[in-house]
């Protein structure tokens, strides 16, 4: 019997240690419980070249689909009007094409902090700039609230034309052409 299907994703360095962590679970619960659910390291996204080529080599075991570069491609400009329908483009540092960023069930992202940082003179200036989206701080944070924001849409979305489906006795939509 499928115990789960877990996909993982995360945005910014220093997030990515919960692939390792999900990837230990969903072998335990394969071993031990005898479930059958998949998992998958959906894509991981950084702005640094030292960091990416980090990521790149050390997660390369935990099946990473995807790398991309700007946590910025990972919601549409228009995030809060989008429903989810239009597909999100990136560039992949793997593939070196640009490609659909995908859905996943766990998103873990962190957001640069040096601009608020007490190490830095600017702290108290810049204590608002999560709250305005301004600096790189307040920007990232925005660009993985986003896709938090979009991904929770399109799985509302998903699991209500799943429960038509399921209300009306049919395993095809409802609304589709010659239904």
């Amino acid at each position: 019997e499928k115990f789960f299907d877990m996909g993982i994703a995360t945005a910014c360095s220093g997030s990515d240690s919960p692939v390792l962590v999900a990837q230990a679970f969903h072998n335990v619960c394969k071993n031990k419980f005898n479930s059958h659910g998949s998992f998958q390291h959906v894509f991981s996204c950084e702005s640094e070249t030292s960091k990416i080529e980090f990521i790149a080599e050390m997660f390369k075991d935990t099946g990473l689909q995807h790398l991309f570069m700007d946590a910025q491609h990972l919601c549409s400009p228009a995030d809060g009007d989008d429903d989810g329908d239009v597909p999100l483009m990136a560039v992949d540092v793997l593939c070196a094409d640009e490609v659909k960023v995908p859905d996943c069930s766990l998103f873990v992202a962190g957001f640069p902090c040096q601009d608020v940082s007490k190490l830095n003179n600017m702290a108290l200036k810049n204590r608002f700039v999560v709250r305005d989206t301004e600096a790189r701080t307040g920007k990232v944070f925005s660009y993985v609230n986003g896709f938090g924001k979009r991904q929770m849409r399109r799985r509302a979305k998903r699991l209500r034309a799943k429960r038509v489906r399921k209300q009306c006795g049919t395993t095809s939509s409802p609304w589709a052409p010659g239904a």
